[in-house]
């Protein structure tokens, strides 16, 4: 395509979103008399299409509900600025700093080597630890940091079997396996905390903002949802790779692993910042996880060490409080050199901390801010309410499609911004299906984006190997998907109803219950 195509293209990309959003900004079209739900619907709409468009960068498509909000009469300025900056982001912003620590003293690849040796050069067995190691990364730091760690690995991985078998085209199948495995498993293993993707964050923050009088979504009970539905489909993934890409292949049983040892070894002994970071580490987690309370059934509860220590307990402890506790910590303390100083520290997290991310955040929040604002939400619950006469199973399947299809074209934090607030709009107006069981298929759908190179950073960093193929990533990755999206919407009825005791329409969700 020449440089004029593109710039016409290009054109087509910035001036189609304003023409179609045009009238609904400037009250051409009337969506709710008295209310600025037109030109809410409009931003929406304008943002919307920057985000799977992009003719501008992704983040800077972020500060435009941001300003047009205010702009055009919405929400005001105070209340945009307010919601930008959440718990949410204080969760997001803790976390990463923890898996730049990780990264920087190379816990992360002592780890994934660590992996390699135990389960040995075996396919079936090697393709299990990979995706088992990959996910369990993904839970915790980002899940491009994951790919970026694991991808080398996997290269000398296959380099080492080919060097061994003398027969590349022997070895293709396994490597197709072995890198769509790390693709798909980080984003798998992203679904399995709070803090493992942008959507999972979106999905806790949205709930808030629009359910102000529901309980908080705590990342134990999260995690009693998320990682069953991450573990099942990883399971039925590893089985689909082992079935179509590896039962047919016929590699050597002992294969050399001195390469994989020689790499551990240069790693040395454990460092004290690693031990210092493992111990916190396993900190945090467990108290993220004992932070509320965890009730089992009606009458078993264990009671959450701030609500044991603290007067306001975890009503005013939140997870983002917790995960920043952990963050200063990791500022503090001194190891032996070659230790940084703290302002060197301080430099060498802000010059890796993805602050796009918590743009898109903000973008999301401010959008979120004027759904509500506008009552654009209550029209749109209204709009869409009929869809709730459709059997739940149906409706989640309506929804999770539509979610994981605009989440292969787009950013899933985009995807995720977009559509909770109308998804959390529909179960309000409706009043019929618990919010929570119709908002976290939701957030899991916008990681089943498996089917183009591009949806994620991860597919992009493995189809960057040269192993992957588009038809690769559209053939397995079409079939995962359809198959992921069933599997989430069935673990999610089963499970979401116990675990948030979410059956029925709830009272916090009706007395929230605005109509325009």
């Amino acid at each position: 395509m020449n440089a004029t195509w593109k710039r016409v293209i290009w054109w087509l990309e910035f001036i189609g979103p304003i023409i179609v959003a045009f009238p609904f900004l400037f009250n051409l079209v009337t969506i709710v008399k008295g209310k600025p739900a037109s030109q809410a619907f409009g931003i929406v709409l304008l943002t919307a299409l920057y985000w799977i468009l992009e003719p501008i960068p992704i983040v800077v498509t972020s500060f435009i509900p941001i300003v047009f909000m205010p702009l055009f009469g919405v929400s005001s300025a105070k209340a945009i600025a307010s919601s930008m900056f959440s718990d949410t982001s204080l969760i997001f912003l803790g976390g990463f700093i923890f898996s730049i620590a990780m990264v920087r003293w190379n816990l992360h690849s002592r780890i994934a080597l660590k992996t390699v040796l135990i389960f040995g050069l075996r396919p079936n067995i090697l393709l299990l630890g990979i995706i088992i190691i990959t996910a369990f990364l993904s839970m915790w730091i980002s899940n491009t940091a994951t790919a970026l760690t694991m991808v080398p690995n996997a290269i000398a991985i296959i380099s080492k079997i080919e060097e061994m078998t003398g027969d590349p085209s022997t070895v293709a199948p396994f490597a197709k396996a072995l890198f769509l495995g790390i693709a798909y498993s980080a984003s798998i293993g992203g679904m399995a905390t709070l803090i493992g993707t942008p959507p999972n964050l979106i999905f806790a923050q949205v709930a808030a903002d629009s359910f102000p009088k529901a309980p908080a979504i705590g990342f134990a009970q999260f995690l009693f949802v998320a990682l069953p539905v991450s573990v099942v489909i990883l399971i039925v993934m590893y089985f689909f790779f082992v079935i179509f890409y590896l039962r047919k292949i016929k590699l050597p049983t002992n294969m050399d692993e001195s390469v994989f040892r020689d790499n551990y070894d240069r790693l040395g002994k454990w460092s004290p910042a690693e031990i210092i970071i493992g111990i916190m580490f396993i900190l945090l987690a467990f108290l993220w996880f004992f932070r509320a309370d965890l009730e089992f059934g009606e009458k078993a509860k264990l009671v959450g060490w701030t609500n044991r220590l603290f007067k306001k307990g975890s009503s005013y402890i939140q997870d983002g409080t917790v995960a920043l506790i952990m963050a200063i910590l990791l500022f503090i303390i001194r190891v032996p050199a070659p230790s940084p100083k703290f302002e060197k520290k301080l430099e060498q997290a802000e010059s890796k901390i993805p602050w796009t991310i918590l743009f898109l955040f903000s973008g999301g929040f401010a959008l979120n801010q004027g759904f509500k604002d506008s009552t654009l939400d209550s029209w749109i619950g209204n709009n869409l309410s009929g869809l709730s006469n459709l059997p739940l199973f149906v409706l989640l399947i309506c929804i999770t499609f539509l979610t994981a299809a605009l989440s292969n074209i787009a950013s899933n934090t985009a995807c995720a911004n977009i559509l909770l607030p109308i998804v959390a709009a529909l179960a309000k107006n409706a009043q019929k299906h618990h919010p929570w069981v119709l908002m976290i298929p939701t957030a899991f759908a916008t990681s089943c984006c498996f089917i183009m190179p591009v949806a994620t950073p991860p597919n992009l960093i493995c189809f960057g190997s040269g192993r992957l193929t588009t038809k690769d990533f559209v053939t397995a990755g079409a079939a995962i998907n359809v198959i992921s999206l069933f599997l989430v919407i069935g673990l999610c009825i089963a499970l979401v109803p116990p675990v948030f005791d979410a059956k029925g329409f709830p009272e916090w969700a009706m007395t929230n219950t605005t109509k325009p």
